[in-house]
C-alpha cells in the first residue's frame, strides 16, 4: 500500500486522468481558486491499495500566525464540495477506507495537522466515512425524464411567479463567457447582498476570487434584466461531471416583486435540461432559501460534512490561546483569525 502527495497540477492531472475523474471541484485549477481565501496550498493525495485507490484533494493552511500554532496546519476542502473519491476493486468503498485510515492519518501527523475539515459533495462520494455527520438534506432537480415533468411538478405559487416575471418582460441571459457589466453586476449583487443578509465573513469572498471563478471553464454567469436592460439579479451554476450545481447567486432587494430569482431558476433548469445534465443540484441554505428551493426541487440527496480533530492537546492549546472554545460549533473555532492574520 502506498500514499503519495503532489502540490504539481500537472502531476494531479495525470493522476485524476488515469482514475477517468472529470469533476472540476477536484481539479488544481479549482483548488488554486481557494489558495489566498483558505490563506493555505493546494494538495492532492493519491493513495493505492489492495481494496482500490483514493483521490483527496486538499488545502493545507499553514496555522503560524496564531499564538500556539507555529509549525502547525489544518487541512480542509475547498468551498463547497469535495472528499475523498474511492475506485474499488471488486470490494466496497469502507474496506478501501479501512486501508487508507491508518496511511492519512500518518501524514497528516508527518505535517503536524491539528484538525481536518471536509464538505462532502453529495453526488460524487459514494462511501462517506463513519464518522462524517449528516448535515442538511440538499435539493435537488433530476432531469433524467426532461423538463416538463419538472415543471408539471413546480409548487404551484412558483410557476405562477416564473409567469408574473415573463409578463413583466424579464429577461435571462446564461453565458459561459460574461463581460465586463456582467462580471460587475455579479459582484456587486452578490457582495452587497451578504452585507444585507449578515454574512458570515468567509462569504464575503475578494473581487478577485469572484473574477476566477467566473473565469473557470466549467462556471456560467445567469444574468436576469428588466425590460429596460437593469440587472436585477445574478448567480453563478458550475459543471460538475454531468451535474450542474447553484453555486452562488444574489438579486436587488428592490425589483424581487418582478420574481426575478423564479424566472432566474426555471430557466436554468430549462438549460441544464436541454443541455442533458443529470441533476440540476440546488442545495440548502436558511429556511428561506429552502423554502423557495423546495418548490421546484423533484428530491433531495444527503449532504454530510466532516471534522475531525487530529492533535487534541495543540487543538485545546491553540483554542486556549486564542480565547476559543474548543466546544463551539464553528470547527475550528479559531478559522476566522487565520484569515485575518495570514
Amino acid at each position: 500500500m502506498t500514499i503519495e502527495t503532489t502540490t504539481d497540477a500537472e502531476t494531479w492531472k495525470t493522476w485524476r486522468d488515469a482514475a477517468g475523474v472529470e469533476d472540476v471541484y477536484y481539479s488544481f485549477d479549482y483548488l488554486n481558486i481557494w489558495e489566498s481565501e483558505e490563506k493555505g496550498e493546494p494538495v492532492g493525495i493519491r493513495f493505492d491499495g489492495s481494496a482500490g485507490r483514493v483521490l483527496y484533494p486538499l488545502v493545507r493552511v499553514p496555522l503560524d500566525p496564531l499564538d500556539g500554532g507555529e509549525g502547525y496546519v489544518d487541512v480542509r476542502t475547498a468551498y463547497d464540495f469535495g472528499g475523498p473519491l474511492t475506485f474499488t476493486y471488486g470490494t466496497d468503498g469502507s474496506t478501501l477506507l479501512d486501508q487508507f485510515e491508518p496511511e492519512f492519518t500518518e501524514l497528516l501527523e508527518s505535517w503536524n495537522t491539528v484538525t481536518e475539515f471536509a464538505r462532502l459533495h453529495p453526488l460524487r462520494v459514494e462511501t462517506v466515512p463513519d464518522n462524517a455527520v449528516h448535515h442538511a438534506d440538499n435539493y435537488v432537480v433530476d432531469l433524467s425524464e426532461g423538463f416538463e415533468p419538472v415543471y408539471d411538478g413546480y409548487k404551484s405559487s412558483f410557476a405562477r411567479n416564473v409567469r408574473q416575471a415573463e409578463d413583466h418582460g424579464l429577461d435571462i441571459a446564461i453565458d459561459d463567457d460574461p463581460g465586463d457589466e456582467e462580471r460587475t453586476a455579479f459582484s456587486d449583487l452578490y457582495l452587497d447582498t451578504m452585507e444585507k443578509v449578515d454574512a458570515e465573513p468567509f462569504y464575503f469572498f475578494d473581487r478577485g476570487t469572484l473574477e476566477m471563478l467566473m473565469d473557470l471553464e466549467e462556471m456560467a454567469t445567469v444574468t436576469t434584466r428588466t425590460s429596460d436592460g437593469d440587472i436585477i439579479a445574478s448567480a453563478l451554476v458550475l459543471e460538475s461531471a454531468n451535474d450542474l450545481f447553484y453555486f452562488l447567486g444574489a438579486s436587488d432587494q428592490d425589483y424581487l416583486e418582478l420574481r426575478p430569482n423564479n424566472i432566474l431558476f426555471d430557466r436554468i433548469i430549462r438549460h441544464a435540461a436541454r443541455s442533458d445534465y443529470d441533476h440540476f443540484h440546488l442545495g440548502g441554505g436558511s429556511q428561506g432559501l429552502r423554502r423557495f428551493k423546495s418548490q421546484m426541487a423533484t428530491g433531495t440527496v444527503d449532504y454530510h460534512l466532516f471534522k475531525r480533530i487530529h492533535d487534541h492537546e495543540a487543538y485545546e492549546a491553540i483554542c486556549e490561546a486564542e480565547g476559543e472554545d474548543p466546544e463551539d460549533d464553528a470547527f475550528p473555532p479559531y478559522r476566522d483569525h487565520v484569515l485575518e492574520r495570514a
